[in-house]
C-alpha cells in the first residue's frame, strides 16, 4: 500500500427506523462511526462527523450496489481525500451487533462497591523482582500492565496477572519505552528505537509492522497554544494549591494582570518567563516550572582541564592507609 493510503473496515447498522450506528477500524484502532452519523435511504447517502481533540473529521459517502465511495475531510487542518469500499459480508454475528448497540446482554451485572477505609492496608506486593517501573495499565482482561526499566538493558513492557495461583511477568513488548492502550483495552501502540508499532495487549508481540508515520502532520499555532498554556498552569494553581485562600492572592486579578503580557511574548521562552512570574505572585517554596519546546542555544566547545592523575596513598593519624587518586601534574596554556 502507498504511503499516502491507509487501510480502513467499516461495520455498519440500519435500523428499521433508518438510525444507523456501527465502528470504524483502523490500524488496530476500533471506534464508533462519530458524533454526527447520518443516513438518507433516498438518495443512499452516508454521512459521519467526528470530533478528534480540536479537530473534526467529516466523511461523506454514496453507496452504489456492493461498492461505497466518498470523499474526507478536515476543515481545520485544510486537508482533504477520497476513500473506497467494498461490502465483503451482509451478515454480522450477534456478538458484534450486542457490541455495536450497546447493549448489556442479560443486565443482570452487579454495581461495583469500593470500601475506601483502610485500602492501603488491603496493598499487596507483586512477586516480580526488584526495579524501576512506570507507565501502569491494564487491559481487557484485567492483567496489569507496565514498563520495565533497567540499568544497561533496554525497557520493556511487561505483562503480569495477579489472579493467576502463580503469577508471573511476562514480556508484552521488548525495547519499548512506553505505551498509551485502546479503550477497550485490548490494543495497545507502543513506541521505541525502531519506531511506532500497534500490537495486542497480551505477551509475545514484536515491532514486525511499524506505523507509517509520513502521512502525520499537525498545525499548531503558537498563538493560541501559549493562550492555553498560560491558563492551564494559571488553573491548575487555582484548583490544587494546598490552601484555598491562595496566600491571600487575588489569583482573578493575577490572571488579568499576566495574560495581558502574552500579547507581547514572541518565543516560548518568554511564555516561560510570564508563567514563571504568575507562580511567583503565590510566595511558596516547591512550586517549580520547567520544560516547553523552547528553542536550543548556540554553544562553542572549550577545551578541557588538562592534568596527569596518580593512584596515592596515606595513613591517617589512627593508622588507617587510604588509596586515591591525586592530581600529579596540571598542564597550563
Amino acid at each position: 500500500m502507498p504511503d499516502d493510503e491507509m487501510s480502513f473496515t467499516m461495520t455498519i447498522l440500519i435500523d428499521e427506523d433508518g438510525n444507523i450506528m456501527g465502528t470504524s477500524e483502523s490500524q488496530g484502532e476500533s471506534d464508533s462511526l462519530g458524533d454526527v452519523v447520518k443516513w438518507d435511504e433516498a438518495k443512499q447517502e452516508f454521512y459521519r462527523e467526528r470530533a478528534q481533540g480540536p479537530i473534526t473529521v467529516v466523511s461523506k459517502g454514496t453507496v452504489n450496489g456492493d461498492t461505497m465511495t466518498g470523499t474526507w475531510s478536515i476543515d481545520a487542518m485544510g486537508v482533504s481525500g477520497t476513500w473506497s469500499a467494498e461490502r465483503t459480508t451482509r451478515e454480522i454475528d450477534e456478538e458484534t451487533v450486542t457490541e455495536i448497540r450497546g447493549d448489556s446482554g442479560g443486565g443482570d451485572d452487579e454495581p461495583v462497591e469500593i470500601t475506601i477505609e483502610g485500602f492501603e492496608a488491603r496493598g499487596k506486593e507483586l512477586p516480580v523482582a526488584p526495579g524501576a517501573f512506570g507507565n501502569l495499565a491494564s487491559n481487557d482482561s484485567g492483567q496489569l500492565l507496565y514498563v520495565r526499566f533497567g540499568t544497561g538493558t533496554p525497557p520493556a513492557i511487561k505483562l503480569i496477572d495477579v489472579t493467576d495461583d502463580e503469577p508471573e511477568e511476562k514480556t508484552v513488548l521488548g525495547g519499548a519505552g512506553g505505551f498509551d492502550g485502546s479503550g477497550d483495552g485490548k490494543k495497545i501502540v507502543a513506541g521505541g528505537a525502531g519506531g511506532f508499532a500497534i500490537v495486542d495487549a497480551k505477551p509475545g508481540q514484536s515491532f514486525g509492522k511499524n506505523l507509517p508515520m509520513t502521512g502525520y502532520r499537525k498545525m499548531v499555532d503558537p498563538r493560541e497554544e501559549w493562550e492555553q498554556i498560560f491558563t492551564d498552569a494559571w488553573r491548575r494553581h487555582r484548583d490544587f494549591f494546598y490552601v484555598e485562600n491562595m496566600h491571600g492572592v487575588d489569583w482573578d486579578m493575577v490572571y488579568e494582570r499576566y495574560h495581558d503580557m502574552l500579547d507581547d511574548a514572541v518565543s516560548r521562552e518568554d511564555v516561560s518567563f510570564i508563567i514563571g512570574e504568575v507562580i511567583a505572585e503565590l510566595n511558596v517554596g516547591h512550586a517549580y516550572y520547567w520544560g516547553g519546546d523552547v528553542e536550543g542555544q548556540p554553544n562553542e566547545s572549550v577545551g578541557l582541564l588538562g592534568v596527569d592523575f596518580e593512584l596515592a596513598s596515606e595513613t591517617d593519624d589512627e593508622g588507617t592507609t587510604h588509596t586515591a587518586y591525586k592530581l600529579a601534574h596540571i598542564y597550563e596554556g
